[in-house]
């Protein structure tokens, strides 16, 4: 008599579960071999080696249609066939792989650079080079207006951007910063790299002159440091030409506390 085996008996020995040899079954992709007049079900030794056949196939992740298709109609072509079918999709895989390593290294690159700012808050006067910039305008100031406002900006750079320290913040108008106002912000922007996207969010930030100022701690802390740039700007004899620029470097997606918080502000000067 041919040997049988129960459900329970071939998950154990294929290490695989109950509840994927019945999927298996209930989608026709392998079914037991021997229903007995009981309706109990069976596998035979005969289907130890489709059964291997199929998890070396998910191994290298081909989908069960795939695999189904291929079971059903299996010789030296399709054989041939579906293995390069699935090495291209690897392929595939590999350079996405490779292209979120790559985003991974700079933003580790970034956070160290970002990081050796620290205690640093001296003044500097830099010349910058034009920017692209999406820039989505803020409405209330409210915190349901940051999140909407950044949900559109991921809306218009991608979900697989990566957000590194120093391409995110946000605008303090002209008109509010001389005013001294600190606490009402013009809008939300992202720094892009890739100069071929196009969207009417998008605008290119001119070079010019810029006063430039590290703070750290949190961001209810900044007009301290927003008084002090100012008083320079003013001592020397500079003229705020246009927004501020906030720029946030080291932030709660990278630290837990808000006194490790590090932020740059850019005031265009001339």
């Amino acid at each position: 008599m041919q040997k049988r085996f129960s459900v329970g008996e071939m998950a154990k020995i294929h290490n695989v579960s109950t509840q994927t040899l019945r999927y298996y079954d209930k989608i026709g992709l392998f079914r037991p071999e021997i229903i007995d007049n009981n309706k109990y079900r069976y596998y035979t030794l005969n289907q130890f080696e489709q059964l291997d056949t199929i998890k070396h196939l998910k191994l290298l992740g081909m989908s069960l249609k795939d695999i189904k298709g291929y079971l059903e109609k299996r010789n030296i072509v399709n054989t041939i066939k579906l293995l390069n079918k699935q090495k291209n999709l690897v392929d595939k895989k590999i350079r996405e792989l490779n292209i979120i390593r790559n985003k991974i290294d700079n933003k580790i690159i970034s956070i160290r650079a970002c990081a050796a700012k620290y205690q640093d808050s001296k003044i500097t006067i830099k010349k910058l080079l034009q920017r692209n910039m999406a820039i989505i305008k803020l409405s209330d100031n409210s915190d349901l207006d940051f999140e909407l406002s950044l949900k559109k900006l991921q809306k218009i750079i991608g979900d697989d951007y990566l957000f590194l320290p120093g391409n995110m913040g946000v605008m303090l108008a002209k008109e509010n910063l001389l005013r001294r106002k600190f606490d009402k912000f013009k809008a939300v922007y992202f720094i892009l790299e890739d100069e071929s996207r196009k969207n009417t969010a998008i605008k290119a930030l001119p070079q010019g002159k810029y006063a430039c100022i590290y703070h750290q701690g949190s961001y209810d802390s900044t007009y301290k440091t927003y008084e002090k740039l100012l008083d320079y700007i003013e001592a020397e004899n500079y003229k705020v030409i246009g927004d501020a620029l906030e720029i946030s470097l080291i932030d709660t997606s990278v630290v837990r506390n808000e006194k490790d918080y590090l932020t740059e502000i850019q005031i265009p000067i001339k």
